[in-house]
């Protein structure tokens, strides 16, 4: 088993610290002075400066994933939970509203922060990865630059996934400053971009052996979710089939600097802005029973030990906005509590998806229910008895095992209950929006109402606190929106090439 350590030192702070420098000192002491700790625009073109730049890269692709541990930023995980159905806004700001409404304007400032970082990860880590192919001593044997390609791979698959389509993606020229504005790319093509850069990571990974096993089976996973975004199962579950029991390739956290926390951590148990969904988009007769479509997952009230909530009391009943009744998740209870960001679930998961695709319905069976069975997949439970944020406890009861929704032939349901399944195993991970998004497209090609929390423009209802209880209200007297996607921001406009997408099309 590998976990990433990470140092999210973006390339610019290394610039930051190099005019801090000169701005301190006199001119005669710029000439004079050596500063053998700083490095410099030539000592970064060197074998020594591929440190700096590797670590620049990566923290940038942290920040793009996860944000920041300040509370007041999103990456992909939140966003797109806070798109979906997994965490309902208690926040008032108007740009995160019209994220949880499916509503998204194109100069809402929440998305576009979130945008830009996912192109700064996905240039910085192409520009270090040939960094280190153009300066490493050993470039057939340095890891880095393999490890780099395959978060550039994730970089493509957030665009993809999470961003109607087509849209640019454009490049920047160092040498001369300017900008290189891209002409529109389709989804599928810009999928296909991921799928290069993970078969590039592996071609590059492989010989180097065993120290880079578990980088090779990052990008394996990576690129089987692209294929899967393709529509094509079977390849994907091919893909993945060698990924050993145990894998599990996490981020992890500190608290040094807001950098390089968990930003999932504070919007919700420090700041009180994301609770944890239960049938979001819900009426007040829809709480209990079956969930009907345009209602999304009872993620709390399931009470299922993958995704673990606790009411707040006193000071912390209410969410920032003094409205949401407000729950503390479970899957990240501290600043430096890892993120997984691939591992060995994930890739049964996909098998388990190709098989049910194929009609093998006691085999898509078996692999679901081999996976609930085995504890050591389930995450800590800090509200357990005797547990705590920074001492959670393992799960030690499984959850039961499924059963055929309509014995001997494979249905809706049977798509439902895989679904369902992803979703709770891969609650808080960033999956969720895009599987909406497959759900939409063949083979399954469901519609927007029927699969979306609050499809087919529902009544906005939201959750509040009357009387001790927690009941459901139309605050604002209004719906929610058609979206399926997050558009590209305005700021796209500067591209004399753009057009905007269609967030309504999957």
């Amino acid at each position: 088993m590998r976990i990433s350590i990470r140092y999210p030192l973006r390339s610019s702070a290394v610039w930051g610290i190099v005019l801090a420098a000169l701005s301190a000192c006199s001119p005669s002491d710029i000439v004079d002075v050596d500063t053998p700790n700083v490095f410099t625009p030539d000592r970064l073109e060197s074998p020594n400066g591929i440190g700096p730049l590797w670590a620049g890269a990566i923290g940038e692709w942290m920040v793009a994933n996860s944000a920041v541990g300040s509370g007041n930023s999103e990456g992909v995980l939140q966003i797109t939970a806070l798109f979906s159905d997994e965490v309902p806004i208690g926040d008032p700001a108007a740009s995160r509203q019209e994220i949880d409404a499916r509503a998204v304007t194109p100069d809402n400032g929440t998305v576009l922060g979130v945008y830009r970082n996912i192109h700064r990860a996905r240039r910085a880590t192409e520009q270090a990865a040939a960094a280190v192919r153009r300066l490493s001593p050993t470039p057939a044997t340095d890891v880095r630059h393999g490890e780099l390609l395959a978060y550039a791979g994730y970089t493509y698959l957030w665009l993809a996934e999470n961003f109607c389509a087509p849209q640019p993606i454009s490049e920047f020229d160092a040498a001369t400053g300017t900008e290189i504005y891209s002409s529109l790319v389709t989804r599928e093509a810009i999928v296909g971009r991921a799928i290069a850069k993970f078969d590039s990571a592996v071609a590059a990974l492989t010989p180097i052996g065993a120290n880079a096993a578990n980088l090779v089976h990052f990008a394996t996973v990576g690129k089987a979710r692209a294929q899967l975004g393709l529509g094509d199962a079977a390849a994907a579950a091919t893909t993945v089939a060698g990924v050993p029991r145990g894998f599990r390739f996490t981020s992890t956290h500190s608290t040094t600097t807001t950098r390089q926390t968990n930003g999932f951590f504070p919007m919700n148990w420090n700041t009180r802005r994301y609770s944890i969904a239960d049938r979001e988009a819900a009426a007040p007769a829809e709480t209990t029973g079956p969930i009907p479509g345009g209602v999304g997952l009872d993620f709390r009230g399931a009470g299922d030990p993958r995704v673990t909530s606790r009411r707040g009391t006193g000071a912390s009943a209410l969410s920032f906005d003094g409205a949401l009744p407000f729950f503390f998740g479970g899957k990240y209870p501290t600043l430096v509590t890892p993120i997984v960001l691939a591992d060995y679930l994930e890739a049964q998961l996909i098998i388990a998806e190709a098989r049910q695709r194929a009609g093998d319905e006691a085999g898509y069976l078996d692999i679901l229910n081999a996976l609930r069975a085995d504890l050591t997949l389930y995450p800590a439970d800090p509200f357990a008895t005797g547990a705590s944020a920074t001492n959670p406890a393992p799960v030690t009861t499984p959850l039961p095992p499924l059963a055929a929704p309509t014995p001997g032939q494979i249905t809706t349901e049977d798509v439902d209950l895989l679904f369902r399944e992803r979703a709770f195993w891969l609650w808080g991970t960033g999956h969720r929006l895009a599987d909406l998004r497959r759900l939409l497209r063949a083979p399954y090609g469901r519609t927007e109402a029927a699969t979306y929390p609050g499809g087919g423009n529902r009544p906005y209802f939201v959750e509040r606190v009357s009387g001790g209880a927690i009941v459901r209200q139309n605050p604002t007297n209004g719906t929610y929106g058609n979206h399926v996607a997050l558009p590209i921001p305005k700021a796209e406009e500067n591209n004399p090439n753009f057009v905007a997408c269609d967030p309504t099309r999957a």
